[in-house]
């Protein structure tokens, strides 16, 4: 699968406490948007009704949980996220920034709205003072990301398919340093409550409702023509007098990788075609991937970097999570070892639970995630990764951090207000290939019930510009090309 079998190296120990929280169980400082008590914790966050209520006396609680919260929230382990928060109850805007962030990881998407608008920004109790100091996260900015980041979603059904708290099945969970794992099934896919679709023999809408009942015996009713939807293609960067469009987001990561991966697929040389029957086939790019192309500039909205303002030096400063890397170099082996990959943005996450043993007879319950990301892939002789945005904390290190700054003057700045600013990167397809990344994968042991399996798919890029821009208005703030070398 291309992925690399790594260490989640955090203490995430909290799976086995979370577990009496899906149940009815409710806990303290938490009710729900009526003031009833709550009854089920999921159905309440998943509906947008959990409201937390504990305050300073639950101070101290939620600072001896902030690491492993920044923890969950670091490894995108967004339902114990969620179960955390609401175990304690603490009412910060910090606090219902995590539930924002676990709802739309989940994709409970009118959820997050409630939690990002409604309760984070309009919170009396704040962090980010001498004791608190957010955890390197900035707010209102990093709120004001995530409603951007949701903007382009529609507001009803936008859950992507996540299975709740599903019967518990069996899998090995081995002891030994390098555990091999037997994997559950996924459940059947769920609506945005969990519920599994049930066969039935009722009509498919009110309206065949309707015509089963009135039409008469015999008589064949007219049924409307289908209409007719026009592909998804992919369009240029619609750069015009040095702006951007209002509220231009790039295209969208999802439907591009999945036109590029169905383009691809079939690219293989057949049992009965010379090498120069394959050669001459898919000489043509453009012919092979239209109506993608590699003459036109497309943007992707980049949506895993922090954007700050310090007004002492008049700079935004724009960067990576130093807890993941953003550009990672692939394996040295096979047809991906001459990329550098780096990951733009999350294109599904799926959630559920199984019980696992080992042959001893031990067992734990074990939280599972498996997802997909989008990326950009470079070569790794590209000009492109000796951008000065581009480094390694190491020469030998194989990951790449990125990391820039931007010079606009404080009253500039302080014009811009609730604006959002984001990063595109700009460039060209360069091949026909769908490279894999190293993605992410955790192996579950007793002492960390956690199985991750997160892949990652790059499409091939000649990366000529990065834009810093204001979303709201397009205006470009600043733009980097491959000739601003270290």
């Amino acid at each position: 699968m291309g992925v690399a079998r790594t260490v989640l190296g955090l203490a995430l120990g909290a799976p086995l406490l979370f577990v009496g929280l899906y149940g009815c169980s409710t806990p303290g400082g938490i009710q729900l948007a009526t003031g009833e008590p709550v009854s089920d914790v999921m159905a309440a966050f998943e509906g947008g009704d959990a409201r937390l209520t504990c305050g300073m006396s639950c101070a101290g609680v939620y600072g001896a949980a902030r690491r492993r919260l920044k923890a969950l929230y670091e490894n995108e382990l967004w339902k114990d996220l969620a179960l955390e928060v609401a175990r304690i109850g603490h009412r910060d805007d910090q606090a219902y920034f995590y539930l924002g962030r676990a709802a739309e990881g989940l994709g409970y998407m009118n959820a997050a709205r409630t939690y990002y608008n409604r309760l984070a920004l309009a919170n009396d109790f704040k962090c980010g003072g001498f004791i608190n100091v957010c955890d390197g996260l900035v707010f209102p900015r990093d709120i004001w990301w995530r409603q951007s980041a949701i903007a382009a979603h529609p507001p009803e059904n936008s859950a992507l398919p996540v299975s709740n708290d599903p019967k518990p099945t069996t899998a090995a969970v081995p002891l030994d340093p390098k555990p091999t794992t037997t994997a559950a099934p996924l459940p059947p896919q769920q609506d945005n409550r969990g519920n599994s679709p049930k066969a039935t023999s009722q009509p498919s809408s009110p309206g065949e409702a309707r015509l089963h009942k009135t039409a008469p015996q015999g008589v064949k009713v007219a049924r409307s023509p289908k209409a007719v939807t026009t592909p998804w293609a992919p369009t240029a960067l619609p750069l015009e007098g040095g702006h951007l469009p209002a509220n231009y987001t790039g295209l969208d990561h999802r439907k591009f990788l999945e036109l590029f991966r169905s383009k691809v697929e079939g690219l293989k040389k057949g049992e009965f075609e010379t090498s120069a029957e394959f050669e001459q086939r898919t000489a043509n790019t453009d012919i092979l991937l239209a109506p993608i192309n590699t003459s036109d500039l497309y943007a992707f909205r980049v949506d895993n970097v922090d954007i700050k303002y310090d007004a002492d030096s008049q700079v935004y400063e724009i960067g990576s999570s130093p807890l993941s890397p953003f550009c990672r170099e692939t394996y040295s082996i096979g047809a991906s070892k001459v990329w550098v990959t780096c990951k733009l943005a999350v294109i599904s996450r799926q959630y559920d639970r199984y019980t696992g043993t080992n042959a001893y007879g031990a067992s734990s319950v074990v939280e599972r995630t498996i997802g997909s990301d989008f990326a950009l892939a470079f070569r790794k002789d590209s000009p492109i990764l000796k951008l000065a945005v581009f480094y390694r904390r190491y020469p030998i290190d194989d990951r790449y951090a990125f990391q820039d700054k931007i010079s606009v003057p404080l009253e500039k700045a302080r014009s811009l207000g609730g604006s959002q600013l984001t990063v595109l990167f700009v460039g060209r397809v360069s091949d026909a290939q769908v490279v894999e990344g190293r993605g992410r994968l955790v192996e579950p042991k007793l002492s960390s019930p956690v199985d991750i399996l997160i892949t990652e798919d790059a499409v091939p890029f000649d990366l000529v510009k990065i834009i810093y821009y204001v979303i709201q208005t397009g205006e470009i703030l600043e733009q980097k090309s491959s000739s601003d070398r270290r």
